[in-house]
């Protein structure tokens, strides 16, 4: 299961769209068709400050990221396999998100994206 795993993907955002290679919590994993939902880090804390939807990971051993990041929950993205970095034909995984980062992604998920 890869849901809460921290692995690189490769993004081609345009505009202030996330871009480049860049470490992403994967959400979701649909093996059937070899996608993922990712919500796309970068360790530009400035970012809390100025887009809404944002939650802080600070770096440890656990979640394998070298510099303290944030979670970018509003640009969630659907990613095929072949964006993410692989070794020996598997996704490479950092590290994952403890469960309870992964409680607060999901309810700030639930809370602002609903859709009436």
């Amino acid at each position: 299961m890869l849901s809460g795993k921290i692995a690189f993907v490769d993004l081609d955002g345009k505009g202030t769209e996330q871009r480049g290679s860049h470490p992403a919590i994967i959400l979701k994993y649909f093996s059937r068709g070899d996608l993922a939902i990712v919500i796309p880090l970068t360790s530009n804390l400035e970012v809390l400050e100025k887009f809404p939807c944002t939650h802080l990971i600070r770096a440890n051993e656990k979640n394998g990221l070298e510099k303290d990041s944030v979670a970018q929950l509003f640009q969630i993205k659907c990613c095929h396999r072949s964006r993410f970095s692989l070794h020996e034909g598997k996704i490479r995984i950092l590290g994952e998100i403890s469960h309870e980062e992964q409680k607060i992604i999901n309810d700030v998920i639930k809370s602002e994206f609903q859709f009436s």
